[in-house]
């Protein structure tokens, strides 16, 4: 007998809404100096979006590219960074610890930045994971951490060692438990990272996207997002939400905001699959090293209030601002 109640058809999916933040954070030597500094700069950024959007699982928060590099200055002495440039900071901080520096670089056949990473690359790893893990769990939300220079690991009774030689562009995703259910790592490396930070460059079969409660994450680091190889890897791996954490070390310009437009918001008008892309910039000064850019939330056309593909973006190119929209999937 035919079933006279029988509503299947008109049941629908669920449509889930997030709330997507973008954190266009200001960097600055403070901020990295010590544990705490960077702790307290962190959780006062989560305080304040928690107190714009109300933070829960259903939100989504991300920081900029290199949000964690900096760490390499925890603990150095005060007179080792009283100087404008990164490469004197860098060279000061080499020959205060010259031995050891220079006994990690024969042991892993490294140059003197990667070897400094090295050196400090178990403080660094413990202090970026424990930070952001610790907000996400907080605030029951999830959370790209932007990403730090840091070697792979591989864990020898309880303790994580450094993998080999190689340091990377590296980023965590954290779920609303403080748990790492992602890491990616860059594939495709600008000058200043080969030349003066000698980070190595991913393998892109390591591009993978990460699942959440809510629906699939792909990270392209800054420049990845430019390069076809790795998007459509992430467009392979049906990845819905395109995060492109960056820091532009470079002038903030009308040009260089139109070649911009050919990363995170070109893929998301060209890939179907994509629904959402989100690109937080640094500002701010370390050193002589300045970060500008106009961090955004962008969607396919067809779906943007204003038919430009913008949902949000930052009002300055060079102050920190939080950014956020409505996403529904």
């Amino acid at each position: 007998m035919e079933d006279r109640w029988d509503i299947s058809h008109l049941l629908k999916v669920r449509r889930v809404k997030i709330d997507a933040v973008a954190v266009q954070m200001e960097f600055a030597v403070g901020h990295y100096l010590n544990e705490k500094a960077f702790r307290e700069k962190i959780s006062q950024v989560m305080k304040d979006i928690d107190g714009m959007v109300g933070l829960n699982e259903n939100s989504i928060v991300i920081f900029p590219e290199d949000v964690g590099t900096m760490l390499v200055l925890m603990g150095s002495e005060k007179s080792l960074l009283e100087t404008d440039k990164l490469a004197d900071a860098a060279g000061r901080m080499v020959r205060a610890h010259l031995f050891k520096v220079l006994g990690t670089r024969l042991k892993c056949r490294a140059g003197w930045a990667p070897s400094l990473f090295l050196l400090k690359s178990k403080m660094m790893q413990r202090v970026y994971v424990d930070t952001f893990s610790e907000v996400a769990r907080d605030y029951s939300t999830h959370i790209i951490a932007g990403s730090t220079a840091l070697p792979k690991f591989r864990q020898v009774r309880g303790e994580w060692i450094p993998l080999d030689g190689n340091v990377y562009n590296t980023s965590y995703t954290f779920d609303p438990k403080g748990q790492i259910i992602g890491v990616q790592r860059k594939v495709h490396l600008i000058d200043i990272e080969k030349r003066q930070l000698g980070l190595k460059p991913a393998e892109l079969d390591e591009i993978s996207v990460f699942k959440t409660l809510w629906g699939k994450i792909g990270v392209a680091i800054c420049c990845d997002c430019f390069f076809t190889d790795v998007v459509e890897r992430l467009i392979q791996g049906k990845a819905e939400i395109l995060i492109q954490p960056s820091a532009n070390p470079e002038a903030w310009t009308e040009k260089l905001a139109e070649e911009w437009k050919t990363g995170c918001w070109q893929s998301v008008q060209k890939y179907k699959t994509l629904k959402y892309g989100i690109n937080p910039m640094a500002v701010g000064k370390v050193f002589d090293l300045a970060f500008e850019g106009f961090s955004s939330i962008v969607a396919p056309m067809e779906k943007a209030p204003d038919r430009g593909g913008y949902l949000a973006t930052a009002k300055s190119y060079n102050r920190e601002e939080i950014v956020t929209a409505e996403l529904a999937l």
